[in-house]
């Protein structure tokens, strides 16, 4: 007789968060990512994770090297061309350390570019290109079972940020995911909304280290009246 492999069906964690992380906070992050993972892994010790990164400085890469460290795979987003995207990272360091992480990953592939966008206007930063990065961080929103992120809780509404991310994913298609950020639906399919596991983060840019770095909220969709 013929032995099946048959592939169990992950649960799915996204992460979204800061570019710009606090280095002194690295490490309480790091463990606080961990804790995540292994929580889900006592709950569910049949299920395997797979996270979902873009891979951008800061929190996506943060998330990446625990999952390695974890033996969690994880599957890369991108939200531009490849060779565009290399664009964002500004040393040589950073490139090479994307490139690691990229041929590490289980899968990658490049997310499409959006109607009213171009390889020219993309190629410069401003409303399109973040629009690319809002169909990311809506593509992980949609796509998790739980969404991680490494956010200091301010709600900036920039397109593509951290802050909208996080509303992708408490509020769906209720508010601010815009058609343009939506796939073919069913009437029938089930709402693409879920929990945030919100870990408190300071930003480099910002004007002290918060106290409460490494704080773990869950926040959850609200009920519709």
């Amino acid at each position: 007789m013929t032995n099946i492999s048959i592939e169990k069906i992950p649960i799915i964690v996204g992460i979204t968060g800061h570019r710009d992380l606090c280095k002194d906070e690295i490490g309480v992050l790091s463990q606080k990512i961990r804790e995540v993972f292994q929580l889900l892994r006592k709950a569910y010790p049949d299920t395997p994770l797979l996270l979902l990164t873009p891979l951008a400085e800061g929190a996506d890469r943060l998330a990446a090297n625990v999952a390695i460290a974890e033996k969690i795979e994880y599957i890369v987003p991108l939200p531009l061309p490849q060779a565009e995207y290399l664009k964002d990272f500004a040393t040589p360091e950073l490139k090479a350390e994307f490139h690691k992480l990229l041929g590490m990953a289980k899968d990658h592939f490049e997310l499409p570019i959006l109607e009213g966008n171009t390889a020219e206007n993309i190629a410069d930063y401003g409303p399109h290109r973040d629009r690319q990065y809002a169909l990311v961080g809506a593509y992980i929103a949609r796509h998790c079972h739980i969404l991680i992120a490494l956010w200091d809780g301010k709600e900036l509404n920039k397109v593509g940020g951290t802050s909208q991310v996080v509303k992708f994913r408490l509020e769906g298609d209720m508010k601010d995911l815009p058609d343009k950020y939506k796939p073919p639906r069913n009437p029938l399919d089930l709402p693409d909304i879920g929990p945030v596991c919100h870990i408190k983060t300071s930003r480099q840019c910002g004007e002290k280290p918060l106290l409460e770095a490494g704080q773990i909220t869950i926040l959850y969709p609200e009920k519709p009246p």
